[in-house]
């Protein structure tokens, strides 16, 4: 039975929730229907440098759908899931400074890390 792009989507990027650090659900799978778990947002960690995504609130994961089985979504497609952030506080590392200041021009190390993991994935 084949499943619609837009459910199967939905599901992805439900599931980048419930992978990684803060995950919501420690369910251990890599692999969901036809999509399998290719990387994760810990790829743009670099020696010395680690928790650099952690540290910013960002998280991303790329799954591989290889089977054919999503109308509408060709065999062999990367999808990307960005998870959402929730650190609202003006204090410390919140959102406000790591990622809502993108509306304003700036570069923030959220939108930063989602190029770099854009690029890489």
């Amino acid at each position: 039975m084949n499943i619609s792009k837009e459910l199967f989507l939905a599901i992805l990027s439900l599931d980048a929730y419930n992978q990684g650090y803060g995950k919501g659900l420690n369910h251990g799978k890599t692999q969901i229907g036809g999509a399998t778990k290719i990387s994760d947002s810990a790829i743009l960690d670099t020696p010395g440098n680690v928790g650099t995504a952690e540290a910013a609130s960002f998280y991303a994961v790329a799954y591989d759908v290889t089977n054919g089985s999503v109308t509408d979504l060709a065999n062999n497609t990367v999808v990307i899931s960005y998870r959402g952030t929730d650190q609202p506080s003006v204090l410390g590392n919140s959102d406000i400074w790591t990622g809502w200041i993108t509306a304003t021009g700036s570069l923030s190390p959220q939108a930063k890390l989602a190029a770099e993991f854009y690029q890489a994935a």
